[in-house]
Parts: structure tokens; C-alpha cells; sequence
């Protein structure tokens, strides 16, 4: 069936629809006069009333003919197809909906009263009958108060259809315009599987569709008459020229292109438009594109579930034929177009992680009057040769030459690449060399300390994609043509399948080959160093980027001097942070000591010491900021306490010219009553996975002293960051700090971080706590519990993100030292933890599709842990989340409860419905997790020792199970462990192991004797 043949059918069907629909919610007032007694015995008989329903019920009628006659003359060519089994069904509806109302007149008829007596009074008990059940408020006849009559929604006239009959008739309604809706949906589908490219067939008939209705909207909206009151196909009728102009500029729009020729004739043409144009104005069909594309982007299961699966599964099919079809948008108005701004801002919360942008932010911006000189275009000499190469000149030059910038460790060089990424000068001198196209900057931050994404080349692409659709939504089409295809059948960018690794490697080539076409791309990446691989291989992806394009692309990147760099861009444009900066270092000094009174004092006795020590501090820092900016918190704390010129220069000579031996000096100058505090916050800095946040660090404190309830510090996150700022400060003298600007706690920089992990370095950091070992991975564990239901972080929960926060939370709790102090506290945390989460899961599903979400009474959050993408998903428990984690503590607490308590079963074996304890405690967590779970910091890795002492432990108590719940379904539970022993070698002695110990059940008359022995041990 072709668009303007669905729309003839649903026009008709929409304007049965809606005259029932007024019918059912129309009142039938009329108020009683006490002089008129004719008027009151009418009212009484409702003469009127009823010829009008006679007249209406007619009117019906004639509507379900109108259904009958459409759905016979368009509808689908394919007989007993599914389509028109669903057309039927729906003039089978409209024909049941039809003769209610005729059964209606007839019961009305039937129990009519008889004549009434002249003072009003009714002859018989059936006459009173039916007037109490007309009248809103029966009062005596003969006073001066008289009610009205109501008939609300033909409830109440005769006394015939109860408010339940006529919400019955209501949902029918509904009923009748879903089936019509999906019906549509299903005859465009099988009139598409005739076409070579069926999504793209159904693409063209949903677009075909929406213009067909824009243009009859224009039409009629400009009309005077009642489009209803006339026979449209007599030719004298007023608005016959309507059909006519339309029918022409239908036959003659090249853009629809899915009417066939022999139905692509005024003629028929015009018979299809006589029931839309009918039905134009009527509220329910105005809509009908909105509805279909409701439906076909909603939740809904069954068959229309089936028809957006196979079309994901076709436009995600990697053998699937991008071409110009597919990706250039047609000619149509804006309207019936994919919305772009929408869809880019989809693509890129889709592509984001989490800390993508916080590396940029955490380098400082340069000091001042900094950097200024790699803008200048002659560059100075020095010993024969230039200090560097030209930076305007290799911005505005045609060549796809690399530019690099390199220097020792903390001279700068990131914050260089962010000082030329930033300064207006780079867009100017690029433009020159792209015009007449516009150069588009993009930029990429590597940093080893952050989570995967942020050290990895998958990371870099998900960043550049989302710059490129941040910069211009124009390029999606070109770049994701799969997701831009979705978005153009459905018009819903939320239900967009996860990006899978491949299709990002894919529009990240599609990316570059459209440098030349539309822009040219500046790509500026800093710290080559810093990525999570061998410096060969980041340098083949830097290869494989330039050799793209000899002129439409250029490269500029910033690593140390590491020598698979140096002959890599031996002979390229350079510049060498460290032999640079002696200016900059001399002004950021100078600066500083000026600002200081105490240095402002000295200088006043002693000038020429005083400038002298200006050159000694820049000289000995060999080029490298960071020494400086280290060191010169040492000298300000001298000068403010008074110290001589002498002390300063000793001061001076001795610190050391290496970092690593200068954090070193910093640590040993910590106060002794400060070591303790700095050991706790350096240990929780490390342990944490992805950045810890000021308030966590502060919550850290918190929570020792005093019980923290969360929802009482509203409004403290913004306060705590000043407060943590100086603790760092003062504490671990610059070892920890949070960057101007930001809200998390880190290290200053790279060489901070590789110092404080070294083994003799990490071992006196942990013994400075003091007696009794730090466990940081408790702390954050219970800082995770109190925050998982704050409000603000409610809000940005996808079903998604609230699960990588679950697997967090339950990591720090794998990782916690099971000692006796702890474990007490671990189990309370547990328990509030389960509370804490249905609380965030209640809150947050209400963004999230259906079935995703939980009944409030009957289902638990634990439950919804999807194995699969089914709806039907087997449901969890909280003890065999616990399990997933191998946190023993827990696992055995709630065995002794269960035991306790007296329950016969111990819930420790599995259904077909539920996942076991032991299939939860045998696979882990990410056996379990949905296909899409990707948590952007590397969480721990649970040993498989531990596991396996988590399996026994679970046999030994009569954990038993034959079958797991798979990807495939419910299936044989050592066929599984097999097959994934030979999918990873490196655990199959794993899962020999689980397999052996699956084998060795206790026997029965065991487990009540191995159950006690259990309860003594946790007591």
C-alpha cells in the first residue's frame, strides 16, 4: 500500500474515531421552566434528544461505510497479508462501536415511559423510574426549584449506559485508531519488500507521507467551508478546485517517489484525497504522522518490536550499502527533514564519557604574558640556527607536514597546545590555508592518569566525533549515515542503538574523508606520551590520519623527547619547550615575588640580591615550569615568615634540579602533624576509580567524625571545594590539588602521580597513616552508599549509568579488607546500600523506556540487571549481585539470616525466571551486565581465586544448579563453562576448577550439620 492510499484509509477510520468520540462526551442540557409545562413533559420524553441520536447513529453508520468502501479501494494488493488482516479488523471494530449505538435507540425505545399527568407526576413506576434517572436532582413538582436535565455523554438518557459502558466505549475507540496506526505501519512495511533497499523503500513512503499531509494541511487550512458538509466528488461542489490543484501537484511533486505510476494519475488521485481532505480538519488526523512515528519509535512489544529490530539489524549490518540514497537529504522543506540539532545533541551525549573534557580544563592557562612569541613570524636565531620553527608560516603552508612540540617533563607543553588551540590568532593564519573551506580545530588532551577513554585512541575518535557534530551538524549524514538513516524513519534519536567500537572506527574514516569536501581539519593532540600503548603504535594511528589527505589536513602534537618520537619527526617543524621559556619563567618569578611583601621588604634593603635571586631560581629550573611553580610556594613560605638572604640562598641551593627528587623534598617538608592527614588523601586519590571529587574528598573527613545524612548538605558540594583546596594546600603541600576552576581532586601533574607509585615511595606514603593501615577502598565505599541517591546525581542517570555506579560502588566493596573492624560496617552499608538504590531507581526510571522501569510494589531494582536485551530479561537478586563481586562477607551474612529466621529454603538455587546465587557467584559481574555496559574507568578485576573460594563456599551449602541464563537463553551450565574456557585461555584452569568443584555437592544429611557450622563461624 502505498502513503496517499494509508492516508485515505486512516481518514476515514480518524473521522469515524472522532465523531464517536464527540458523541460519547457530548452533554444534552436543557433547563425547565416552571411556567412551561409543554417544555417540561418534552424534556421529560426527550424527543429531541433522541431524534438527534437516531440522526447521529446514522451518520455513524455511513462512517463505517465510508471505512468499508476505503479500506476495499486502497487497501493492500497482497490478500490475506497481515496488513489486511489488520484493516479488517479494524471495519470489524468500527461496525461493533456502531451497533452499540443502535442497540442503544432501541433499548431507549423500549423502556420509554409513558405520558405523564398534567401536574407532571409519572402514571406508572417505570415513568418514575426513568425520571430519577434523568434527572440530576429529583425535586416535587409544583415548586419553584426545577433541575436540569443532563444527559452527559448519553450516560444518563433512559437510564441505558452506566459511566463504565462509556468508558468501555472510549478505550474502543482508542483501540480502533491504535490498530488503525499500526496497520498503516504494517502496510507500508510489506508494500516495502518488494524494493532492493527495503528500509530505504520505507524511509521514502514515511517522508512521501508526511509531504502528502503537508500539502493537504496547506490546502485546507485556507478554506472557508465545512469540508465535511460537501460530496467532494460532484463537481460542482465549492471546493472541487481544492481536488483539482491538489491531485495536479501531487501527480507532477518528483519527490514522492513511492506511488506507483499506474495510481500516480490525477484521477486516482483525486479519489484518495476526497476522505483525507474530509477528514483535514479533524484533530486526530492532523497528528497522524506524529502517531505513526510514535508508535514506530515507542516500547511496544510484538510485531512493530520485530519491524525496528529488523531494520537495526539491517542499517547496523556491516555489509549494509552506504550510498548517496542514504546520506544526501532530499529537496523537501525543513519540515519533513531529520531534525539535526536534535540528533547532534543525541550523537554526542552518546559518544561522550565520562572526564572527556576535564584534562583541558585541568591545565593551567598560561601565566599572563606567556606564549605570546610562538605567534611571532621570525622567529630568533641562536647559534647559527632558529630557536624554533615558524608557527604562522606551518599553520598558513600547504603541507601535511607534523608539527611537534616537545621539552622535558613540566616545561609546558600542555599548556602551550591549550594557549594555541585557544588564541584567535590559529584560526586566523588556518584560514588562510583552507579557504575557500573552513578549517575546523579539533583537539584531543591524552592523560595516562585518567580512566581508558582518556589514554586511548577509541577515546580520541569518541571526542573528535563529538567536536565534529558539536561544530557542524551538517556532517552526520556524511559521518554516521547509519544513525542518520534511524533518525530519518523513526524521528526518535533517544532509541539509537550503543555505538559498537567498529561503527565508530567506521564514521571516524568517514570523518576524515570529508576533509577537502566541506572543511579542513586541524588536529592538535597532546601528550603522545601519555596513551595507554607503545609510542610505535600511537605513531602508526598519527601516520594513518595524515595520509589521508596531503592538504586538507594537518597535525600538530606535543610529547617528551622519548626517541621513537625524536625519529619520527626528525626534520619536521619543531619547538623545544624547555630551551624556550627562560622569559616566561623570568616573568612568572619575577610576578610572584613582587606580589609578596616580604620579598617587597628584603628588596628594599637588599636590590641587587634580590634580582640576582630572580636569575637563580629561573636558572636552575633548566626550562621546566613546573619545577618553578613547585618551588616557588617553598620560597613565598620563607619570605613570608621573615627569613634572611642567606637563609633564602641556602633554600635555593639546596633544593634539587630533578622533580622527582624535588617531590621528594616536598614530602620530607610536610609537617609531622600533617603526614598522617596527607598519607589518607594521597591513598584515596590513587584508589579511586575515574576522578574523586572535592565533596568526596571532604565527605572523607566527614563521615569519621559525625553520621552524614546526604540530603542535609544540600548546597554544601559548591562549598566544599574552597574547604578541601586548603586542606590540600597545607597539607600535602602542592602533592594534591584540585585545578582552577575544576571540582575534583589529582595530581599536578604526570610526574607527581609516576613519583608517588613508586614501591619505596608508595610504602612510606601508607606507613605515614600510622599504626593501624588506611583502607581507602572503605571510606570510598561508604561515600559511594550516601551519594548513589543524591538528587543532582539522579538526574543524570541513564539505566545504563546507574548500573556502571552500582558495579563502582560494589568494586570498592570487593576491594575492602575483610578485617573484623570493617566487616560489621561493611554489612550495615550493604543494607543501606539496597535501600539507597530502589530509592535512585524509582526516581530516575521515569526518563528511561519501559522496560527498564520497575512497578513501585512488585519488582526490586536488582531485578531489572538486563543479561539480555529481551523485556523478559530473568530477574536478580541483591545477595547474587553480591555474589557477582565475590564479596564474602556479605554472601555469608545472608546465608546466616535466612537460616535464622527458620526458612526452609535458603534461595540458593536457580529458575528459569531468576538468576542463582551460583551462576552469579561462577560468571562475575560482567558476564551479567548488559551488552552496552562500559564503564569509562577500568574497574577492578575480581581474582579467580577468590571467586572460586566464593563457588565452594556456595556448594558447600547446597548451592546447586544444572542450568544458567545465558545470551542464548536458559542453557546447560558446564556447556557454558567449557565454551568459555576455550574462549579465554588465560581463565580456563578457572573454570576447570568451578567445574570440579560443581561435581563435589555435599550429600544429603550434610548440609543442615555444614549449615550450623556456618552460623557458629559468623557469630
Amino acid at each position: 500500500m502505498d502513503p496517499l492510499s494509508a492516508l485515505a484509509i486512516a481518514a476515514a477510520v480518524i473521522q469515524f474515531v472522532d465523531f464517536g468520540g464527540r458523541l460519547l462526551h457530548k452533554k444534552w442540557v436543557r433547563k425547565l421552566s416552571p411556567k412551561d409545562d409543554e417544555s417540561k413533559q418534552a424534556a421529560y420524553h426527550a424527543p429531541r434528544e433522541e431524534a438527534e441520536l437516531v440522526r447521529n447513529t446514522k451518520e455513524l453508520l455511513q462512517l463505517v461505510d465510508d471505512v468499508r468502501k476505503c479500506s476495499k479501494q486502497f487497501g493492500p494488493s497482497q490478500r490475506s497479508s497481515l496488513a489486511e488482516k489488520q484493516i479488517l479488523k479494524v471495519c470489524e471494530d468500527c461496525e461493533a462501536f456502531s451497533s452499540k449505538f443502535q442497540n442503544l435507540i432501541d433499548d431507549i425505545r423500549k423502556s420509554r415511559p409513558q405520558r405523564l399527568t398534567v401536574d407532571g407526576t409519572p402514571r406508572n413506576q417505570v415513568g418514575r423510574e426513568l425520571l430519577d434517572g434523568i434527572l440530576k436532582k429529583p425535586a416535587k413538582v409544583g415548586t419553584s426549584q426545577y433541575p436540569s436535565i443532563d444527559y452527559d455523554g448519553l450516560a444518563l438518557l433512559g437510564g441505558i449506559w452506566t459511566h463504565d459502558q462509556i468508558d468501555g466505549a472510549n478505550r474502543q475507540l482508542a483501540t480502533i485508531k491504535h490498530q488503525m496506526v499500526t496497520s498503516m505501519i504494517f502496510s507500508l512495511w510489506e508494500d516495502s519488500k518488494e524494493a532492493k533497499k527495503r528500509e530505504l523503500h520505507l524511509c521514502q513512503q514515511l517522508e512521501d507521507l508526511t509531504a502528502i499531509l503537508g500539502k493537504v494541511k496547506i490546502s485546507t487550512m485556507m478554506s472557508k467551508h465545512n469540508l465535511e458538509m460537501f460530496d467532494l466528488s460532484d463537481q460542482s461542489s465549492p471546493i472541487s478546485g481544492m481536488v483539482e490543484d491538489l491531485s495536479r501537484s501531487l501527480s507532477e511533486d518528483q519527490n514522492i517517489r513511492t506511488i506507483s505510476p499506474a495510481r500516480k494519475t490525477k484521477e486516482c488521485i483525486a479519489d484518495a484525497l476526497i476522505p483525507i481532505i474530509k477528514a483535514a480538519r479533524t484533530p486526530g488526523f492532523t497528528r497522524v504522522d506524529e502517531d505513526i512515528f510514535s508508535e514506530l519509535g515507542g516500547d511496544s512489544p510484538g510485531l512493530l518490536k520485530g519491524i525496528r529490530q529488523t531494520l537495526v539489524d539491517t542499517i547496523w549490518n556491516r555489509k549494509w550499502i552506504i550510498d548517496s540514497d542514504t546520506i544526501i537529504p532530499d529537496g523537501r522543506p525543513m519540515a519533513h527533514q531529520v531534525n539535526l540539532t536534535k540528533l547532534a545533541e543525541a550523537l554526542i551525549t552518546d559518544l561522550s564519557y565520562e572526564a572527556m573534557g576535564r584534562r583541558e580544563e585541568a591545565i593551567p592557562k598560561n601565566f599572563r604574558s606567556t606564549y605570546q612569541w610562538i605567534f611571532h613570524t621570525t622567529p630568533p636565531d641562536g647559534e647559527g640556527k632558529l630557536q624554533w620553527h615558524n608557527f604562522p608560516q606551518w599553520l598558513e603552508a600547504d603541507s601535511n607536514t607534523v608539527y611537534w612540540i616537545t621539552g622535558k617533563p613540566g616545561s609546558g607543553k600542555s599548556t602551550m597546545m591549550k594557549y594555541i588551540i585557544e588564541h584567535p590568532s590559529t584560526a586566523f593564519h588556518l584560514e588562510k590555508w583552507s579557504a575557500p573551506l573552513p578549517p575546523y580545530i579539533m583537539k584531543y588532551y591524552a592523560w595516562i592518569g585518567g580512566n581508558d577513554m582518556q589514554k586511548s585512541w577509541i577515546g580520541l575518535k569518541r571526542s573528535l566525533l563529538c567536536q565534529a557534530f558539536s561544530i557542524d551538524n551538517k556532517l552526520i549524514p556524511f559521518v554516521s549515515p547509519r544513525r542518520f538513516m534511524f533518525a530519518k524513519i523513526f524521528r526518535n534519536p533517544q532509541q539509537l542503538p550503543a555505538w559498537s567500537s567498529w561503527e565508530i572506527e567506521e564514521s571516524f574514516g568517514r570523518l576524515l574523508s570529508q576533509c577537502g569536501q566541506s572543511f579542513k581539519l586541524a588536529l592538535f593532540v597532546d601528550g603522545l606520551d601519555e596513551f595507554d600503548m607503545l609510542p610505535n603504535q600511537v605513531l602508526d594511528l598519527i601516520r594513518e590520519v595524515t595520509k589521508v589527505s596531503q592538504d586538507c589536513i594537518k597535525v600538530c602534537v606535543a610529547s617528551r623527547p622519548w626517541t621513537e618520537f625524536d625519529d619520527e619527526f626528525y626534520g619536521n617543524p619543531l619547538l623545544e619547550m624547555h630551551l624556550l621559556t627562560f622569559d616566561d619563567l623570568r616573568s612568572f618569578v619575577k610576578t610572584q615575588l613582587d606580589e609578596n611583601r616580604g620579598f617587597d621588604e628584603m628588596r628594599r634593603i637588599y636590590s641587587e640580591e634580590a634580582e640576582l635571586l630572580v636569575g637563580d631560581v629561573v636558572t636552575k629550573a633548566r626550562g621546566v615550569f613546573l619545577w618553578v611553580s613547585l618551588v616557588m610556594e617553598t620560597l613565598l613560605e620563607c619570605l613570608t615568615a621573615g627569613d634572611s638572604m642567606t637563609d633564602l640562598k641556602d633554600c635555593i641551593r639546596a633544593l634539587p634540579l630533578d622533580i622527582s627528587s624535588l617531590y621528594d623534598s616536598i614530602w620530607a617538608r610536610i609537617l609531622p602533624q600533617n603526614k598522617a592527614k596527607a598519607s589518607w588523601m594521597i591513598q584515596l586519590s590513587v584508589a579511586s576509580y575515574g576522578p574523586l571529587s572535592s565533596f568526596s574528598m571532604w565527605l572523607a573527613e566527614e563521615i569519621t567524625s559525625r553520621k552524614v545524612r546526604i540530603d542535609d548538605l544540600v548546597g554544601i558540594k559548591s562549598l566544599s571545594v574552597k574547604t578541601v583546596k586548603r586542606r590540600l594546600a597545607s597539607r600535602t603541600r602542592g602533592l594534591l590539588e584540585i585545578p582552577e576552576g575544576g571540582t575534583f581532586v589529582d595530581f599536578p601533574h604526570r610526574t607527581a602521580r609516576d613519583w608517588a607509585l613508586q614501591a619505596h615511595v608508595w610504602e612510606d606514603i601508607c606507613s605515614s597513616y600510622g599504626e593501624n593501615a588506611y583502607d581507602p577502598y572503605m571510606t570510598l565505599f561508604e561515600i559511594h552508599v550516601l551519594t548513589i541517591a543524591d538528587r543532582k546525581e539522579i538526574l543524570d542517570y541513564s539505566h545504563g549509568s546507574f548500573w556502571i555506579a552500582i558495579a563502582k560502588v560494589l568494586s570498592y566493596a570487593y576491594k575492602a579488607q575483610a578485617t573484623a573492624a570493617n566487616t560489621p560496617r561493611l554489612i550495615e552499608l550493604m543494607d543501606t546500600l539496597n535501600v539507597k538504590s530502589s530509592t535512585a531507581y524509582l526516581s530516575a526510571q521515569v526518563a528511561w523506556p519501559e522496560r527498564d522501569r520497575t512497578d513501585n510494589y512488585h519488582q526490586h531494582w536488582y531485578e531489572k540487571q538486563r543479561i539480555c536485551s529481551s523485556k523478559d530479561s530473568p530477574k536478580n537478586t541483591f545477595v547474587g549481585l553480591t555474589a557477582q563481586f565475590s564479596i564474602f562477607p556479605y554472601v555469608q551474612e545472608h546465608i546466616r539470616r535466612q537460616v535464622t529466621d527458620g526458612r526452609v529454603s535458603l534461595g540458593l538455587t536457580a529458575t528459569k525466571r531468576t538468576i542463582g546465587i551460583l551462576e552469579n557467584a561462577v560468571f562475575g559481574h560482567k558476564y551479567f551486565m548488559d551488552e552496552g555496559f562500559d564503564p569509562p574507568f577500568e574497574l577492578p578485576p575480581i581474582a579467580t581465586q577468590e571467586r572460586h573460594q566464593m563457588v565452594q563456599f556456595l556448594v558447600s551449602q547446597g548451592a546447586t544448579q544444572a542450568k544458567t541464563h545465558s545470551q542464548a537463553g536458559f542453557i546447560d551450565l558446564v556447556e557454558e563453562l567449557r565454551r568459555l574456557g576455550k574462549l579465554n585461555a588465560e581463565d580456563r584452569d578457572y573454570y576447570d576448577k568451578v567445574e570440579q568443584s560443581l561435581k563435589s555437592r555435599p550429600k544429603k544429611g550434610v548440609k543442615r550439620r555444614l549449615i550450623l557450622s556456618i552460623l557458629r563461624l559468623t557469630r
